[in-house]
């Protein structure tokens, strides 16, 4: 399959998981091709079982149904479109830890742009959504915490100290006056820093609100992370943010 090809369907991917369904004439004039060249991308994205054809068109299927309902959530919006940056930053075939948070579980949806990923977690609601794709899904066993619908203690942590990491993705609460990326919950910063031990490379990933607030914990320098991923940062935030490898503002 050509490159041109390849980005196309990609492309139709995004679309199917922004609108949920399309049809085959209006993705002929979107990319410019016949539609026979639609009707065949179409029929290569279902073999791969990443969509459904319907008469004149396709619709999402299996993730589409993931139970996850970020628009519920605060900063919806801007939490997307770091999860669309986000996905463009895993390599394929990978294996990769995604832990709890609102914005890392909108990365779910995205998903599918990747190709034979293991996915370790321990978010039940990360665990639930990744369980509807067609990547391996690993999830930690250990002490339920109710409030945030994940696994910690000791269990948890001696399941990840047998466990390859290639790439994590990490989120947060909040940041302590530019000594590091904070969370709420002592055990959830146990989890973080057994994972940042793991990890080659490391991306926190948090939307500019978190700029705002701070947690209890300080779980990471702000040097151990290679990119932060957001969607902006105002002036009076950049010196919380002083010695992460590189920031990347979402599209």
């Amino acid at each position: 399959m050509s490159k041109k090809s390849e980005q196309r369907q990609d492309a139709i991917i995004k679309q199917l998981i922004e609108e949920g369904s399309t049809s085959v004439r209006e993705l002929s004039e979107t990319f410019g091709v016949s539609q026979e060249t639609i009707r065949q991308d179409l029929s290569k994205l279902e073999n791969l079982g990443l969509c459904a054809r319907t008469h004149g068109g396709a619709a999402l299927t299996g993730y589409s149904e993931v139970s996850i309902d970020f628009k519920a959530s605060e900063h919806a919006s801007e939490k997307n479109r770091i999860a669309r940056t986000a996905v463009n930053f895993i390599p394929d075939g990978s294996q990769i830890w995604i832990g709890p948070g609102s914005t890392l579980s909108c990365i779910v949806r995205y998903l599918p742009l990747r190709k034979d990923l293991t996915i370790i977690t321990n978010s039940l609601d990360l665990a639930e959504g990744a369980r509807a794709t067609k990547h391996e899904v690993l999830f930690l066993g250990g002490r339920v915490q109710k409030k945030g619908s994940c696994t910690t203690g000791a269990f948890a942590i001696e399941n990840l100290s047998h466990l390859r990491i290639d790439l994590a993705l990490i989120g947060c609460d909040g940041f302590s006056g530019g000594d590091g990326p904070t969370v709420l919950s002592f055990e959830e910063m146990e989890i973080k820093r057994s994972v940042l031990k793991k990890a080659k490379q490391k991306i926190l990933v948090c939307d500019s609100s978190k700029f705002l607030h701070t947690g209890s914990y300080i779980f990471a320098k702000n040097s151990d992370f290679d990119l932060l991923i957001t969607d902006c940062v105002p002036p009076d935030a950049q010196k919380l943010l002083d010695g992460i490898g590189e920031i990347i503002l979402a599209d």
